[in-house]
């Protein structure tokens, strides 16, 4: 099985992707279980959860990565 862990360099360095029209958009790097970084198009970093219940879909948010001051 192919290791997708998002190391703590691997998640500094992390930017969100341009579009084909040049502006930013947001992007999802996943690590695998359904867990997933979200990088949003003005920067932030958003750790999410995708899970089934009761044959439906959903995501739920764990937290955000603050930059250091």
């Amino acid at each position: 099985m192919k290791n997708n862990a998002l190391s703590d360099g691997k998640i500094n360095s992390l930017k969100p992707q341009k579009a084909k029209d040049g502006t930013l958009k947001d992007t999802i790097y996943r690590d695998g279980s359904g867990l997933y970084l979200l990088v949003t198009a003005a920067g932030s970093k958003i750790w999410k959860l995708d899970f089934h219940c009761l044959k439906v879909r959903d995501s739920m948010t764990l937290g955000n990565i603050l930059p250091f001051p």
